[in-house]
């Protein structure tokens, strides 16, 4: 892996929700970074890393958006010349003594052009107080009306062409404005469609229409109580909170997970931008195609544009209501950390539950994570995957097993993420695999299947059942349908253990087909060249 993609990988989550947090822009923050990282790709080969990578990825992303926003200031500034053409039209007086452009016909006469919705002229009124007609000034004109600076040449107007370029560029940010006096028509862009929100202060000092004028606006914090993060106290090795609650990440987290927004745009949105997530990956999270994502995400950035949705950490009496939403949205990114063997994102998850305000389930989840994040020196040995049961224990991580255990000791209700952490507790205290405790792992299963519905959990439910009870019964769970590879290969190992073999072969070729990585399709084809007859086995 080049240094360019380890920085990627470790850095693109954090430095996108600063930039976000800054520039108040989603597409733009993602653009500059974007330029950041192919910067990177052309220097360091040549220069060398700088001793501090995502401290240069940030300082040139900022550069660049710099230079995006002054480019699209030139533009707006210049977009009345811009649209005007060369050479005016002869105007001819209608009855009412009104003027209109008029353009020849084919034959060779000259007839009035009407009105065109697409025109992107501004609205111009036809004559003033006095009757008199008013006619559109030239390029030459208008260029008359702009001061040069330092003895500059002023810009000449663009050709057909050129202007043709230009609207197809600017079209949906630009909207005619009508003047307030004759005469007085100029073209203006809303901030919105400059990446910078209505809210923020205005360049020249003054306030902004919808506050009032010496008002602040800065994001409320929360009090001292809820500050810090849930065990925060422990020195554990992922997930150290690194700042108070109101951090950018946080802040990015509470607006990506805002009430206004759907479920599925609130994940997708924070797998995005708060984990750095690519859209192939959210994609497989969620089990749909690449381009599903791509244009779910689009949708999700546009709704917090036009709902005008804060990037700030919610009032403490707006917490509880707003829970439930972004610990979904933290475990799948630590799902999706865990699935993939990709530790950096496991322990981004745990970071940023740590941030959260003290709650029971918000607790529960937090233990759950550690006690899963603790197995991860040992889930691998030499890049394929080792079963639970043939773990190495002693490499589990015996600090964060020892604070996950102590979040749980004290009593609170049976939600579903502390119903998953007893279940994770169990395999923790259980010095050997042949100590586990199956029949209460199965029984929590059972009353988490209860609460949630979940198919996966029925899966998980199916596994533990038939360490308890025998293969036959575990193999009578799964009865459904699940996407993925996980369900086949369930049932191929159940199969395997009852001398089913050829129905465990096909179970394994349905699993192989499914797989997603390299590293579970070696798995998957070892584990079936192990079964009799077909391989090693």
């Amino acid at each position: 892996m080049s240094a360019v993609e380890a920085a990627f990988r470790e850095h693109r989550g954090p430095l996108l929700a600063t930039l976000v947090a800054e520039l108040r822009s989603f597409d733009l923050a993602e653009d500059a970074l974007q330029d950041a990282f192919a910067a990177a790709t052309r220097q360091w080969p040549g220069e060398g890393v700088p001793r501090r990578p995502a401290a240069w990825l940030l300082s040139v992303a900022r550069r660049r958006a710099i230079d995006r926003r002054r480019r699209d200031q030139t533009l707006l500034r210049y977009l009345p010349l811009l649209i005007t053409p060369e050479e005016a039209p002869p105007l001819l007086p209608t009855s009412t003594g009104d003027v209109r452009p008029i353009r020849p016909t084919s034959s060779g006469e000259a007839r009035p052009r009407p009105p065109s919705v697409g025109d992107a002229r501004p609205i111009r009124p036809t004559s003033v107080g006095d009757g008199r007609p008013i006619r559109s000034p030239s390029a030459e004109e208008v260029a008359a009306t702009l001061p040069a600076s330092n003895g500059e040449a002023r810009p000449r107007p663009m050709s057909a062409g050129e202007v043709r370029a230009v609207r197809l560029a600017s079209a949906g940010e630009v909207r005619a404005v009508r003047p307030a006096s004759a005469g007085d028509a100029r073209l203006t862009r809303s901030p919105s469609a400059r990446g910078v929100p209505a809210k923020l202060p205005a360049s020249n000092g003054e306030a902004p229409p919808n506050r009032p004028a010496g008002a602040q606006e800065a994001p409320p914090k929360p009090p001292a109580s809820t500050r810090g993060a849930v065990g925060s106290g422990s020195a554990l090795e992922p997930g150290e909170p690194g700042g108070q609650a109101t951090d950018e990440s946080l802040q990015l987290l509470f607006a990506c997970c805002h009430p206004a927004l759907a479920l599925e745009a609130r994940v997708a949105l924070t797998l995005r931008f708060v984990a750095g997530l690519t859209v192939a990956e959210i994609g497989r999270l969620f089990l749909v195609s690449e381009a599903t994502m791509a244009a779910r995400v689009t949708r999700a950035k546009q709704k917090i544009r036009t709902a005008g949705i804060p990037l700030r950490v919610p009032a403490p009496a707006d917490y509880p209501a707003r829970a439930d939403g972004v610990l979904a949205v933290i475990y799948l990114l630590f799902t999706e950390g865990y699935r993939s063997y990709r530790h950096d994102l496991a322990a981004e998850a745990i970071r940023i539950c740590r941030l959260m305000p003290p709650a029971p389930e918000t607790t529960a989840l937090l233990a759950l994570m550690l006690l899963q994040h603790s197995r991860r020196h040992a889930r691998l040995s030499d890049s394929r995957i080792v079963l639970l049961p043939d773990q190495d224990r002693t490499r589990w991580n015996a600090r964060e097993i020892a604070a996950g255990l102590a979040l749980l000791e004290a009593p609170a209700p049976r939600g579903p993420y502390r119903l998953q952490a007893l279940i994770a507790a169990q395999h923790a205290l259980a010095r050997h695999a042949t100590d586990t405790d199956w029949p209460r792992i199965a029984a929590l299963y059972a009353q988490l299947e209860d609460l949630t519905g979940s198919p996966v959990v029925r899966l998980n439910r199916a596994i533990a059942v038939a360490e308890a009870e025998g293969p036959q019964r575990g193999l009578d769970l799964l009865d459904f349908d699940l996407p993925g590879h996980h369900l086949p290969a369930a049932r191929a190992e159940m199969l395997l253990r009852l001398g089913r073999t050829a129905e465990a072969v096909k179970q394994f070729d349905l699993a192989l087909a499914s797989a997603t990585t390299d590293t579970e399709r070696d798995h998957l084809r070892r584990r079936r060249e192990s079964a009799p007859g077909t391989g090693t086995g």
